[in-house]
């Protein structure tokens, strides 16, 4: 393994890359155009956070200590190292650092393929969001008055705050907290018109599509299908309680009119039994730590019971497959020059687009060639918000 330590964690003017097969450190004034990890702040963090890894700090905690009225004073990031340190004290803190991180690149993380071909691709779609200027109307006041809430600011997410990976605003309007009618009240689109892209049950696909054997024709009201299957006279809505109920691992039946091998059936039409002893293999054999998701990430399940286990894995695939479709969206919006996206709600992405007509096109695009589920499409539920008069 080669990687870059960025500068900004050295506190010198040069960036190190670090060769695992010979264990040499080389300073550079350029990041080698080729170069796949470099650490930086940023990624070091992502890193610890997506592989449940400690990183070491630069330099170590006896320098830190050397220089702890400096650091009081700001943090140890801003600090120029190389003008602190000795010439050969810097070398070896740096020898150090870049040999601990590989031990830790090499043996507790061991393979990055979840950050190479998941986590870096389907950052594309929080890449566009963050560069799209946004500005909500407050619509409260009966004179028709709009206060402006946020002008001419981006969201920014973070996918490393929660457990399961599901999005958080880390600046920004906090647009997951508030009510649809909020989030509607937009003074007018910048492009041509304002549309909600929704992905339809999302978790329950994901569960199905994990199924064994993997089937190719997932019916597109995944509840409605059940419902017809059970030939009962129970309604859409409680047959989604119910498939909700088993894949959060709830204690109880959420509705008495069901009977056992309702529930049974249920569950096994959705895999339920099989995923059950899966993740729980995978959380004894990791100490019950951690699982992984189908992606490769690990999920801390450390305050976890068993029966939150499977919720864990279907929540954090499904948010991975939800990024990688949207990410998908985002660069057919950017190649065909017909929208933006604007904003994201845990499964749902708002675009701002020139024509109503790209929707259909935008949605078959999100639906399908989805990596790890290309045999599974994903239908998109779209809704046209209405410009505010």
């Amino acid at each position: 393994m080669r990687f870059c330590i960025h500068r900004e964690v050295l506190g010198t003017p040069w960036h190190v890359v670090f060769d695992s097969q010979t264990q040499q450190v080389n300073k550079t004034e350029t990041i080698p155009q080729q170069q796949e990890l470099v650490l930086t702040h940023e990624t070091i963090e992502e890193l610890s956070r997506l592989y449940l890894v400690q990183f070491p700090k630069f330099p170590s905690p006896a320098f830190l200590t050397l220089f702890q009225g400096l650091v009081k004073t700001t943090t140890a990031r801003a600090i120029p190292w190389c003008l602190c340190l000795p010439h050969k004290a810097l070398r070896k803190a740096v020898i150090t650092f870049a040999r601990e991180c590989d031990r830790i690149l090499c043996s507790e993380i061991g393979s990055l393929d979840y950050w190479n071909q998941t986590y870096k691709p389907a950052n594309k779609i929080l890449t566009h969001i963050h560069l799209y200027p946004l500005t909500l109307k407050d619509q409260s006041n009966k004179k028709g008055y709009k206060r402006n809430l946020a002008s001419n600011s981006s969201i920014r997410y973070s996918r490393i705050e929660t457990v399961t990976g599901r999005l958080k605003v880390v600046s920004g309007l906090d647009i997951q907290t508030m009510k649809r009618e909020t989030r509607d009240s937009f003074s007018e689109s910048l492009l041509g018109s304002l549309w909600e892209l929704d992905y339809k049950s999302l978790e329950p696909r994901v569960l199905l599509a994990l199924k064994e054997p993997r089937t190719e024709a997932i019916p597109e009201d995944i509840y409605e299908h059940i419902r017809k299957e059970l030939e009962t006279k129970a309604s859409r809505e409680g047959i989604k309680k119910v498939v909700l109920s088993e894949m959060f691992g709830a204690s109880s039946p959420p509705c008495s009119s069901f009977r056992k091998q309702d529930i049974e059936f249920i569950s096994g039409f959705m895999g339920l039994p099989e995923m059950r002893r899966k993740v729980l293999s995978d959380y004894n054999s990791n100490n019950r730590q951690y699982i992984t998701n189908y992606y490769g990430r690990r999920i801390s399940t450390v305050n976890a019971k068993p029966y939150m286990l499977v919720n864990y894995y279907i929540q954090s695939t499904a948010v991975d497959v939800a990024l990688l479709g949207f990410s998908q969206m985002a660069t057919h919006l950017e190649v065909s020059g017909s929208g933006v996206p604007v904003f994201m709600v845990h499964d749902a992405l708002t675009v701002d687009t020139i024509s109503d007509s790209v929707i259909p096109e935008l949605c078959e695009v999100g639906s399908r060639g989805i990596k790890g589920f290309e045999h599974v499409t994903f239908f998109l539920n779209s809704r046209k918000l209405k410009p505010v008069s």
